[in-house]
């Protein structure tokens, strides 16, 4: 008997079986509450708080895109160390919060898929997520740091050269993102690798010898759910572009409609999320799966 396709198998077993799409809902939702509410209590902390709230809601309300830029450009001046100050502290408590409660939803939900396979996996997956986080750190330093001496490099008699600093700019950010793509996909793939109480360097191993022999499936799952997701967030943005009119005589109204499409789509993409993992693990632990993927003698060994 021939195994199903991992596609529409991952969204079968998430339609059938609702706790896999309500873990992963619950441990996102839970993140980005407690991630908001930390950046408004961190911006209500700031002295200049009041100050700053009024001027950039003048600013956005009077829609004029130079406004805008030098509002924050005198924000920047008054306000730029304070802020600094505060996201030195918020940010790594944010990342932190973030590696705990994903890693905790990731162990919940692969449990539920699969009880025997994902017993003794909880350090290993906390792990793989805070090497995740750190590796998106590197990324965005990375690209703040190319950016600079980029501009740097593009600056003449003290004025930007605005096209020599695209053209090296656009390709080197292309280079670091697609890597950075590479890396945080395989790492994704990595906790589901991790069944059967291996390490992470072990799951990080399997999983980028499963991305090669398994590259066709796992591409698959990864493309149907990435046009899924553009496709929500393009029916979002034509939602609020077609009502867009109500911005003027009806802002809270405009505003709760915003806000209600926008959580409509969050939950989709919640759903999409889950469904992917299901089919990853589908392809990755199939009922034959320690004679497709044996432990190599390095990884024998390294267990032992």
């Amino acid at each position: 008997m021939s195994a199903p396709n991992p596609v529409p198998a991952g969204f079968r077993t998430v339609t059938r079986d609702p706790a896999l799409f309500f873990m992963e809902a619950a441990w996102r939702w839970s993140f980005g509450t407690a991630a908001l509410l930390l950046l408004w209590h961190a911006f209500r902390m700031l002295p200049s708080a009041e100050t700053i709230m009024h001027a950039g809601v003048a600013a956005w309300n009077s829609r004029n895109p130079m406004l805008i830029a030098a509002t924050l450009v005198r924000i920047e001046e008054q306000s730029g160390h304070r802020i600094s100050a505060v996201a030195l502290f918020v940010f790594p408590v944010i990342t932190l919060l973030w590696v705990a409660l994903s890693a905790l939803g990731r162990v919940a939900s692969l449990r539920r898929f699969s009880p025997e396979h994902y017993q003794d996996c909880w350090l290993t997956i906390f792990g793989l997520h805070l090497l995740r986080a750190l590796f998106l750190w590197i990324g965005i330093f990375t690209v703040i740091g190319t950016a600079g001496v980029e501009g740097q490099l593009a600056t003449h008699n003290h004025q930007l050269d605005y096209i020599h600093f695209y053209l090296m700019a656009l390709p080197s950010l292309l280079a670091i993102g697609f890597m950075w793509i590479a890396v945080n996909w395989h790492l994704f793939l990595a906790p589901i690798c991790a069944g059967n109480g291996i390490s992470a360097y072990q799951a990080i191993r399997r999983a980028v010898r499963m991305s090669r022999t398994l590259r066709a499936e796992l591409a698959s799952v990864s493309a149907l759910s990435g046009l899924l997701r553009v496709a929500g967030i393009l029916i979002v943005f034509v939602v609020c572009i077609a009502t867009s009119a109500w911005m003027g005589p009806a802002p809270r109204r405009y505003s709760l409609l915003v806000a209600a499409v926008t959580l409509l789509y969050f939950a989709f993409a919640d759903f999409l999320f889950a469904a992917r993992q299901a089919s990853f693990a589908m392809i990755v632990t199939p009922p034959a799966e320690a004679e497709a993927f044996p432990l190599s003698a390095s990884e024998k060994s390294a267990t032992v």
